[in-house]
């Protein structure tokens, strides 16, 4: 059994990625595709990498075995399940709401900022679009467009406003209250896929990075934090590490958001490798 909990993810890829490496490490050897392959008595690892790699879906057989191999209890294969079954709704742009209902019921403490799918997410890839359903939420929210562009620093103008908030509206992220009239954010979170390639969420995070560098020529030290560490690192454990850093990112949010604070701040944090390995000749 994998010694990391299913209830962790969102994502039942990533889950297996960890998984397997887990399962691997605690054995004190490593692992290969045709070793896990075997196990679940397939003859071949190509199918199995292709799940791994985010290409293919499992099939039910294979989820049934996949949770049989890598999980304990009832409910923590169901969860992995319903993990496998919201992928599949979202790639065939199916409702996905009974089985999030689902998950709720065997994991309480999963919150409402599951991941958007990378299509849906193409829409609000531009920076200004959370930060403006942010300040929606909060007590002394205008919906004046000059006010709007104020808060914002004059870093988004009016017609990008504008737009922003027709689009949030469309998508369920904001709406109009039935008793005032007056925009209101729902209470759905927005957190991209994890480890999926997007063009949008590259965009996303490139202005986010051009909003940091703006803000260390701009804001006072007292109103921000820039500090970094460099490491001697082993490739085979990012994984584990993405997991670190996620778990840290959430941990961040539930303590310090505040339904009744006015102001909107950025937390980035950047992962990277400095170096590639050397070649050999």
């Amino acid at each position: 059994m994998t010694p990391v909990s299913v209830y962790n993810f969102t994502d039942y890829v990533e889950f297996l990625r960890l998984a397997c490496e887990l399962w691997a490490s605690r054995r004190q050897r490593s692992m290969t595709l045709y070793d896990w392959a075997d196990r679940l008595g397939y003859k071949s690892p190509r199918s199995l990498a292709m799940i791994l790699n985010g290409q293919r879906l499992p099939s039910q057989a294979m989820t049934d075995k996949l949770a049989d191999e890598l999980l304990e209890t009832a409910p923590e294969k169901e969860y992995f399940k319903l993990l496998v079954e919201l992928a599949y709704c979202r790639q065939k742009h199916q409702p996905v709401a009974d089985v999030i209902a689902k998950m709720r019921l065997l994991n309480p403490e999963l919150d409402q900022t599951l991941p958007l799918d990378s299509a849906t997410f193409s829409y609000i890839a531009e920076w200004y679009h959370i930060v403006i359903k942010q300040l929606i939420a909060t007590p002394s929210f205008s919906e004046d467009i000059d006010t709007l562009r104020d808060r914002l620093r004059g870093k988004a103008t009016a017609a990008e406003i504008k737009t922003a908030i027709a689009v949030l509206e469309r998508l369920g992220f904001i709406r109009h209250s039935p008793v005032t009239g007056k925009l209101m954010a729902s209470g759905q979170g927005i957190r991209t896929t994890a480890d999926v390639p997007s063009e949008a969420i590259k965009l996303h995070h490139q202005q986010m990075l051009h909003r940091s560098l703006e803000a260390l020529a701009e804001q006072d030290v007292r109103e921000r934090e820039f500090t970094s560490v460099t490491l001697r690192f082993a490739p085979d454990q990012v994984d584990e590490a993405k997991v670190w850093l996620r778990k840290m990112r959430d941990d961040f949010h539930q303590h310090f958001a505040n339904n009744a604070a006015d102001e909107v701040f950025q937390f980035n944090m950047q992962f990277f490798a400095h170096t590639k390995k050397e070649s050999v000749a």
